[in-house]
């Protein structure tokens, strides 16, 4: 994986990199255990020395199409025998949690893992074996998937390579930062409709 990765950086900024990148986010979300974000972070790099921001989001939206696409593809191998395929990546008892989770706090759960370190394959295949409704889980996917790329480019466009440095070098730390944000968002947004029923209550 490191020779296949430093193969698609090595293209970055042209054309083939750019196919390099869709490739890469589709696999990720589809059956690859490997994060496309340090491949979206060096084409953003090109696009930055350009001064080209257009180019920068432009290629956030291709990552998030290829990841797109690839849910589809997961979501497929979940659904029609996925099953075993996830036993041998987790024990059972982790896999009856998962799914507790995903029965519980279905669209969150899938928005959550959308930030998270673990690459989305995992979570794509888990939907299927769930039989997560295909609508919800393809537009929470696009929405979480779209906003960790575009603030990604965002990121690297401005600060150019250190913020690349910094990322790789606290990646399992940012996600879980932003994991914390997201789980805080959601107690407001559970907190907010609670008070607003109790208010329409009265």
């Amino acid at each position: 994986m490191g020779e296949i990765l430093a193969w698609a950086i090595s293209l970055a900024g042209s054309p083939q990199g750019i196919l390099a990148l869709y490739l890469l986010a589709f696999a990720e979300s589809a059956f690859l255990p490997f994060p496309s974000d340090i491949l979206l972070m060096t084409c953003v790099l090109a696009a930055h020395t350009a001064g080209n921001q257009s180019l920068a989001i432009l290629l956030a939206l291709i990552a998030t199409a290829g990841s797109v696409l690839g849910c589809t593809v997961g979501y497929i191998i979940g659904k029609t025998g996925g099953k075993k395929l996830l036993l041998k990546l987790v024990s059972r008892e982790r896999m009856e949690s998962v799914h507790a989770t995903y029965e519980k706090y279905e669209v969150w759960t899938l928005g959550a893992a959308g930030f998270s370190p673990i690459p989305y394959s995992v979570f794509t295949i888990s939907a299927g074996v769930f039989y997560i409704k295909f609508p919800t889980f393809i537009i929470v996917s696009t929405l979480a998937r779209g906003v960790r790329f575009v603030l990604e480019a965002l990121l690297v466009f401005h600060f150019g390579e250190p913020i690349i440095t910094a990322i790789q070098k606290h990646y399992t730390l940012v996600s879980v930062g932003i994991l914390i944000l997201v789980a805080v968002l959601i107690a407001l947004t559970k907190r907010r409709r609670s008070v607003g029923n109790m208010d329409d209550s009265r």
